[in-house]
């Protein structure tokens, strides 16, 4: 079971981290600095949820390992 929570932070965490390009991308074309700064504190929070579950996703790497589950 936990193989399968592994995978899943493993892919929130892709999740997060391409909104967090996305954002940057957008912040960098918009000319109204008010409006940049407010979508680079988005692409900053995006930032921070990826970091959170690339944490986690390793945490449960770790610990399925150790229990010798297997990935299959």
């Amino acid at each position: 079971m936990s193989q399968w929570n592994w995978l899943n932070a493993a892919l929130w965490a892709a999740k997060w981290r391409d909104l967090e390009k996305e954002a940057l991308e957008i912040a960098n074309a918009m000319q109204d600095p008010e409006a940049r700064r407010h979508m680079v504190f988005v692409a900053e929070s995006y930032g921070l949820l990826a970091e959170r579950a690339e944490v986690r996703r390793d945490r449960l790497a770790e610990s399925t390992a150790a229990s010798g589950q297997s990935w299959e």
